[in-house]
């Protein structure tokens, strides 16, 4: 490794001069975007998904849980996104006005799993006390459901509301820990609108540039909305599922934290940036 601690100071400004993308709706983005700014760059927020609340048969589903929920038939509500919160209160507020707020009511009496710190803190927002948070290593289905392991026995009934094209890893996990559970759609996850001819072009031409990936639907869709992605590009990924989705798309990875958190995200590719250009400015390898 070139870079030594007595270099480290000059990760401060690593991305000074750099336009960093980051795939995700500019709301969405936010904290990501201004840890970016204070290392110097300049940040492009480019949104890749929308979020749409379920609606007739998915919804009614919904509705038949949260009747479920209020009668006291749940031990455990798993939220496995931010959004899964957000749209689950979307369809409680749908209901009559009596049954939205005993649907709250008894929603809060849950114990409650979340896939990690961001989910958490949205699920706070709401009111819940979250009992268990996957370990920050392992921000994953899998880290939730070996939380929940050693947290619980395997004879609660859990709600697990979800997006359309979440992995079945929570759902098998858990019922093979003996959990009962019931798996709905509470959103969708569908491409965003086409970006502007000028979003176009500066995405094709300016550089240097590097992309954060959050999520293997934003490589999918960035590529769907896009084309191509620049070969100067340095492509930076949360953690390994999205990495396996850029590589398989054929892109270069050379960004993945320990821990796949934006912060994380975010600090690897400081210190990425620093050391290549170290190395770059001592002729080393």
């Amino acid at each position: 490794m070139c870079l030594s601690d007595s270099q480290a100071h000059a990760q401060n400004t690593a991305l000074r001069g750099w336009t960093v993308w980051v795939p995700r709706a500019k709301e969405q983005a936010g904290a990501m975007s201004t840890l970016l700014s204070t290392y110097g760059a300049h940040v492009q927020s480019l949104p890749t998904i929308a979020i749409e609340p379920v609606t007739g048969a998915q919804r009614a589903a919904i509705h038949d849980a949260l009747a479920e929920v209020i009668a006291g038939k749940y031990e455990w509500v798993v939220f496995s996104s931010a959004n899964a919160v957000r749209t689950l209160h979307t369809a409680v507020n749908t209901l009559p006005t009596s049954d939205a707020e005993h649907a709250n009511t008894a929603l809060l009496r849950l114990n409650v799993a979340v896939v990690g710190a961001k989910t958490a803190a949205v699920a706070r927002e709401y009111g819940y006390d979250p009992t268990v948070i996957a370990p920050r290593q392992a921000y994953n289905a899998e880290g939730v459901v070996a939380a929940l392991g050693v947290a619980a026995d395997g004879s609660s009934r859990v709600f697990l509301p979800r997006a359309d094209i979440a992995t079945p890893q929570l759902r098998e996990g858990l019922r093979e820990l003996g959990w009962q559970v019931t798996d709905l759609v509470a959103y969708h996850t569908v491409l965003a609108p086409e970006p502007s001819d000028e979003v176009r072009a500066l995405f094709h031409h300016v550089q240097p540039a590097a992309i954060c990936f959050t999520s293997a639907s934003t490589v999918r869709n960035m590529l769907a909305l896009m084309g191509d992605i620049p070969q100067q590009a340095i492509i930076a990924c949360i953690g390994p599922k999205t990495q396996q989705a850029a590589q398989e798309a054929g892109l270069v990875v050379s960004v993945v934290p320990e821990v796949a958190s934006a912060e994380h995200l975010v600090e690897a590719l400081v210190h990425y940036v620093a050391q290549r250009d170290y190395c770059a400015d001592e002729g080393g390898e």
